[in-house]
């Protein structure tokens, strides 16, 4: 294996010399280029607010179609309810006269009964009914 060298006058490091960078700083602008810029951010603000006003003015439209078509559903859905609870309805209801007939009888003979303990019990209509509106 070969044995490293000694340092010699010639591989001895030299000294390097440290060149500082001195920082120049950017001129400031003059008024006329100032003026450019600001022209140039005024030509891109106005454009992103042209862009922006026709993105509101399209999801507006948007809104209105949605807005129209949601109270479309809505009255349906209304109307589709009042259909269920008619149906409900009518499934309690009895379909025939037969058992329409047999409903009215057993509430008269209710009455009946009732206007029946009425009478025995010695108190009138008038008092049943003040009695139960208290």
């Amino acid at each position: 294996m070969p044995r490293g060298r000694k340092k010699s006058e010639k591989n001895a490091e030299k000294p390097v010399g440290v060149k500082e960078k001195v920082k120049e700083r950017k001129p400031y602008p003059s008024i006329d280029e100032r003026i450019d810029m600001a022209n140039e951010k005024i030509e891109k603000l106005a454009a992103l607010n042209d862009k922006r006003q026709a993105l509101i003015t399209k999801t507006e439209k948007k809104l209105s179609e949605r807005k129209s078509s949601f109270e479309k559903t809505e009255e349906v859905l209304v109307k589709e309810r009042a259909k269920l609870e008619r149906l409900k309805n009518s499934k309690i209801k009895p379909a025939t006269k037969e058992e329409k007939r047999a409903q009215k009888a057993a509430q008269r003979e209710k009455i009946a009964n009732l206007l029946e303990a009425l009478n025995e019990s010695g108190k009138s209509v008038d008092d049943l009914l003040e009695f139960l509106g208290k």
